[in-house]
């Protein structure tokens, strides 16, 4: 019993203690000029592998995302659109097999552990696509969706090259997807 009443009484005394809060005043940092933030953006890039390939008529160039090295937008008269996107990650990225389910889930369908049925291997310009058609099936008032997508392995990277959006509208876009597949070339740092 004596312990706890001396334990009690230090953190008494100590619990007394007068507690001072101090202000400070700390400039504000100067963001650097966007010429400064740009010119840093370029050398990032240049020091990183690019991908070039030709954009067809009709694809609009929208701004690229952290998470899109290209991005394109096709829009129908009627309003539909379709979104293309290429992206990279290192190495495998999850395999081919999570990255389809991940496209089939996008679409609300549900999984499969078959590749073959799924996909279509195509060599173009000297490179093997994994090609990847699907389409589903809508709910009541809703559009029919596709996603047409190519899975690349180079450079030590996983390249997706996506459409997704209106069904006739993206299957309308295949040829001119495919001809971009056939002219994509690589620059290394």
């Amino acid at each position: 019993m004596n312990r706890f009443l001396t334990l009690a009484l230090t953190m008494s005394v100590l619990s007394c203690e007068r507690i001072t809060v101090r202000e400070y005043e700390v400039p504000k940092e100067e963001l650097p000029p966007k010429s400064a933030v740009r010119a840093q953006i370029e050398r990032v890039s240049a020091q990183a592998p690019s991908i070039s390939f030709h954009t067809p008529p009709g694809w609009k160039a929208e701004p690229p995302t952290p998470m899109r090295q290209a991005s394109f937008l096709v829009q129908a008269e009627d309003g539909t659109k379709v979104d293309i996107s290429v992206t990279s990650f290192p190495d495998e990225s999850g395999g081919l097999l999570a990255n389809i389910n991940r496209w089939r889930a996008q679409l609300g369908l549900e999984e499969t552990e078959l590749l073959e049925p799924t996909i279509e291997r195509r060599t173009l310009a000297g490179r093997e696509f994994v090609i990847v058609d699907l389409a589903n099936e809508p709910a009541p008032g809703s559009k029919k969706q596709r996603i047409i997508g190519a899975i690349l392995s180079a450079q030590d990277e996983t390249w997706f090259f996506k459409m997704t959006g209106d069904d006739a509208l993206t299957a309308a876009q295949r040829p001119a997807f495919l001809e971009v597949l056939e002219s994509v070339q690589f620059r290394s740092p």
